[in-house]
């Protein structure tokens, strides 16, 4: 009798489909702290605030910041971060995930979002850009590439006003430093659509929203720092089907069209 319970068993959990296990990553190489990286963050935000205007409504921005934290709870290693989620005055679809924690949206990007689960999928991959450490990351290999061993020392020895001077960086735009190479533009797509994931979110929102960038961008304008569409498309949609199916996912919410309609009422 118990052999047959223990084979009726085994035949219902082959029946069961199998998840392929999540793309593990973790930060790369790196000669900073992390605040370092809340410094540098810092700086950058300054430079491209200089530039352009941040939208100042307390209720979108509010509005903002409250999405962000529920998907910073769905982050890996994201408490020792100082996240703080900004909308810049610009029509145009863009966002950076700024070393530290600060992540500045366009307000283009929550103008063209059809529902809260597409504007969640690209703070989640900037969100993904900070806990990675990709800015920081970045600055480490132009620093080291320009330096003698001799001069790296231990974690935290080089300052982030020598390494920006001596590997000639800026925040600014069009500069390396906001260009994330396609490497970690790989890694923020897989780690974004986890968080996603992990946060109640539907996932195959990151893919939608994609489509809607590429309708709405030019091909001659389209962000350098992003790998062509259909090629991020089917890497999203590959870690996705290592994710186990969810029946209850956060695809809308009143408060997103609220945000939304108040932001496009806006000059």
């Amino acid at each position: 009798m118990f052999a047959s319970i223990r084979s009726s068993v085994f035949v219902a959990l082959l029946a069961l489909p199998i998840w392929a296990q999540r793309t593990q990553l973790k930060p790369d190489f790196n000669i900073f702290t992390v605040a370092q990286d809340i410094e540098l963050g810092r700086r950058a935000a300054q430079e491209i605030e200089a530039d352009t205007k941040v939208v100042s409504n307390v209720v979108v921005n509010d509005y903002l910041n409250s999405l962000g934290r529920t998907l910073i709870a769905a982050a890996p290693e994201s408490k020792q971060f100082q996240f703080q989620f900004r909308i810049l005055d610009e029509r145009r679809i863009n966002a950076f995930g700024l070393p530290g924690g600060i992540v500045e949206v366009n307000r283009g990007t929550l103008e063209s979002a059809v529902n809260e689960s597409q504007l969640a999928s690209v703070l989640a991959h900037e969100i993904a850009h900070v806990v990675l450490r990709h800015g920081s990351h970045q600055l480490s290999k132009a620093y080291t590439l320009q330096s003698s061993v001799s001069r790296l020392g231990a974690i935290g020895k080089t300052s982030i006003s020598e390494a920006l001077a001596k590997t000639r960086s800026s925040f600014s735009a069009g500069s390396t430093l906001l260009k994330n190479p396609k490497d970690a533009e790989d890694e923020a797509d897989i780690l974004g659509v986890q968080i996603l994931y992990d946060a109640g979110y539907d996932s195959n929102a990151a893919t939608a929203f994609l489509e809607i960038t590429a309708a709405k961008t030019n091909a001659p304008s389209r962000p350098v720092n992003h790998p062509e569409t259909a090629k991020r498309i089917a890497r999203i949609q590959k870690e996705i089907s290592k994710l186990a199916p969810r029946k209850d996912i956060i695809t809308d919410s009143d408060k997103f069209q609220s945000a939304k309609a108040l932001l496009l009422s806006l000059p």
